[in-house]
């Protein structure tokens, strides 16, 4: 039973080091974010390229300026960022408890992996990991019970 359950502990320990890539990389935007002067052009082109915000222009009805809407867009961001984070640091947790118990209970872990893919389906190759790996258990499970 040891060796069967290599291929689903390299897959399922390969899509916990894509998490924590992305969680990374998404810890590493949210900080820099306010210095990123790329972004507040581009909110800032945006914002000036609007038909609304051209016809207020022209009219003299501008209640708010490029620069004042690129600090509201960004801190806005960096909130609505925070539950990102907060999502894949949950999903690494269910990850490794899957992988912490896919020897002792590797039912538990199959559901865990197949779960944790379905929740992660956004991300596409994440899920093309763990729900294989949940299926690899199940059937390998079932053929121990049996």
């Amino acid at each position: 039973m040891k060796s069967d359950l290599k291929t689903p502990k390299v897959l399922a320990a390969i899509s916990l080091i894509l998490l924590i890539i992305f969680l990374i990389s998404l810890l590493i935007f949210d900080l820099t974010m306010e210095h990123n002067t790329a972004l507040r052009t581009l909110i800032i082109n945006i914002y000036n390229h609007d038909p609304k915000v051209q016809r207020d222009a022209a009219n003299g009805a501008l209640t708010i300026t490029a620069e004042q809407f690129a600090a509201n867009t960004i801190i806005y961001l960096k909130k609505a960022l925070i539950y990102s984070i907060s999502f894949l640091l949950v999903m690494c947790a269910m990850n490794g408890a899957g992988i912490f118990c896919i020897k002792r209970y590797p039912r538990g872990s199959a559901v865990i992996f197949i779960i944790n893919g379905m929740l992660l389906i956004f991300t596409a190759i994440i899920p093309a990991l763990l729900i294989p790996v949940g299926l690899i258990l199940l059937r390998r499970t079932k053929k121990a019970i049996v």
